[in-house]
């Protein structure tokens, strides 16, 4: 475990399976304990109304659209009880066109089930993947190219104390 002093976490290039922290041991969870569907998919779930550590399901390959890798973070965003957003298999490379950014303060694992996002479109400087909310972060089975800021940053927020922890499982970032 590497202890780290600086309020900004940058990510250029990652092993296999990396585990920061700023302190703490306490384990991230594995499995959500419920699942709710993006509005406009296989189910009319309310993510408003949903309690528990949800799950927000990864449909399309298209960036700014319901199923989006885009949506599902703003509906993580929006609503503490969604824990966890899961990329359907096969999605393949999902070009962003501006920075996805996290600003949730509940724990949050991202499972991108060998998915790539292309960065490559973005402004010059820009972060493709961006979390500011203080929330412990684990990314697992993604790929993030092409940005020509950071692939992934995390900030640490002004005044936050405890632990906030980044797990990186099968990550690259290039």
């Amino acid at each position: 475990m590497k202890r780290l002093s600086s309020s900004t976490i940058l990510l250029l290039a990652v092993a296999p399976l990396v585990t920061w922290a700023c302190g703490g041991d306490e384990a991230l969870p594995t499995e959500p304990t419920s699942a709710v569907n993006v509005p406009g998919q296989d189910s009319e779930a309310d993510l408003a109304s949903m309690s528990g550590n949800g799950t927000v399901r990864v449909t399309s390959s298209a960036d700014m659209v319901d199923g989006s890798f885009r949506a599902a973070v703003m509906h993580a965003n929006d609503n503490p009880g969604i824990g966890a957003i899961q990329f359907a298999p096969g999605l393949g490379t999902i070009s962003i066109d501006e920075t996805v950014t996290y600003t949730g303060s509940q724990r949050l694992v991202i499972d991108g089930k060998n998915a790539v996002v292309d960065a490559s479109g973005l402004a010059s400087g820009t972060d493709a993947f961006l979390a500011t909310g203080g929330g412990d972060l684990t990314l697992r089975k993604l790929t993030v190219q092409g940005a020509d800021g950071n692939g992934v940053r995390v900030e640490v927020p002004a005044g936050r104390e405890g632990t906030q922890e980044l797990t990186l499982e099968q990550v690259t970032v290039r």
